[in-house]
């Protein structure tokens, strides 16, 4: 089967050219995630999923058609072939996973707005088991008991306040604590640190973003699986997905329509992970504003 791989990321055309032993790490239907023997992440995902910081977008998804976990990897630059799939990249247009930051620096008024919108909506639509809740205002703690849950909230609470104060070594423990907890391919706790980075990259000066959220992603990684740590060093540079560049050009852009809109394009990824990730940055921006 012959397919083309439409655009991709800077991080996923050197993948492809550098390459050469890889294996499947995970098939869904929309996303074929590989991983090479240095331990980087591919991830071949259709439309539905969008371009992402170390992804290419090919014409078609229906991956567990044609692919499984045992299936061969084979790399001849520019053809990638995957199981049953020959991927052709040679037109590929590059993306670039990095939202304009800049843009969203001058809107903070817009920023705690649109937080509060995403908390309302994250109030509607999150699933019982997501961190979200314990980063909401007014809810029900208690429904939280479960040892993973406190052992979450705890570390939120903790690495807030290092954030605040900009206490490396607190935000390093708390981010350690954080990494590889809850359910979820990309754990819930990981997509929440993910989702802090942002609000970080959104709101604060470049050079201090970068650093913040290195100490943060540098800390997860390690703690991690591959996969979530391939998104979280991603985080740490400032790189994001898509869907969450829709709703930061929507954000300034004062477009209400379009930010919840994009909000519901990202709720349904993964299990909880939306709605962490979410969660993560809502609470972030909102710290932020009362600084």
């Amino acid at each position: 089967m012959d397919l083309e791989i439409l655009s991709l990321s800077p991080a996923a055309k050197a993948w492809l050219q550098e390459t050469r032993i890889a294996h499947v790490l995970h098939v869904f239907d929309p996303v074929c995630n590989l991983i090479n023997d240095e331990g980087e992440v591919l991830s071949l995902v259709d439309a539905r999923v969008g371009n992402g910081p170390f992804s290419a977008v090919v014409a078609r998804g229906g991956f567990t058609d044609w692919v499984s976990a045992h299936s061969g990897v084979l790399l001849s630059p520019p053809v990638l072939m995957v199981g049953d799939g020959i991927f052709k990249y040679f037109q590929a247009k590059l993306w670039m996973p990095q939202p304009d930051w800049t843009a969203l620096r001058e809107e903070l008024d817009g920023l705690q707005k649109a937080s509060k919108n995403v908390q309302v909506l994250l109030s509607r639509h999150a699933e019982a088991e997501s961190f979200a809740w314990l980063m909401m205002p007014d809810s029900d703690q208690a429904t939280y008991g479960n040892a993973v849950f406190e052992r979450a909230k705890q570390a939120i609470g903790e690495l807030l306040r290092a954030l605040m104060e900009e206490n490396i070594e607190a935000m390093r423990a708390a981010a350690s604590q954080l990494a590889g907890l809850g359910s979820g391919l990309t754990p819930a706790g990981d997509d929440v640190l993910v989702g802090m980075m942002h609000a970080l990259w959104a709101t604060r000066p470049e050079v201090q973003a970068l650093a913040l959220s290195l100490v943060l992603a540098e800390a997860a990684a390690p703690r991690t699986n591959s996969l979530s740590a391939a998104w979280l060093l991603a985080a740490g540079r400032g790189e994001a997905g898509e869907a969450w560049h829709e709703l930061f050009a929507a954000i300034a852009a004062k477009d209400a329509g379009a930010q919840e809109a994009a909000v519901m394009r990202i709720l349904p990824t993964g299990h909880s992970s939306g709605a962490d990730a979410l969660g993560g940055f809502a609470a972030m921006i909102q710290m932020e504003a009362q600084a």
